[in-house]
């Protein structure tokens, strides 16, 4: 099974805010952090620029799915599709 369709099937939505996005060319990176089991987590995903990542801004909210064996593994559920 891929990590990203373990990813929806397995994890926990949880609330984050995104702390920085940058792009360079066609790439680029999205920082955010979340709050899972008491915990606060910053984390990150290098991506790719896309008309969804183009509209997204610092402190925006976004829903991203928590791996619980790894609680410091997301992804932003948006960004992706199964």
């Amino acid at each position: 099974m891929s990590f990203f369709k373990k990813m929806f099937e397995k994890g926990v939505e949880v609330e984050a805010v995104i702390k920085d996005i940058w792009f360079y060319k066609d790439r680029g990176r999205v920082e955010y952090n979340y709050v899972y089991k008491d915990n606060v987590y910053d984390t990150g995903n290098a991506v790719l620029k896309t008309k969804i990542l183009k509209s997204l801004k610092k402190n925006d909210k976004v829903i991203v799915h928590v791996q619980p064996s790894k609680s410091n593994k997301a992804i932003i559920r948006d960004l992706y599709t199964i």
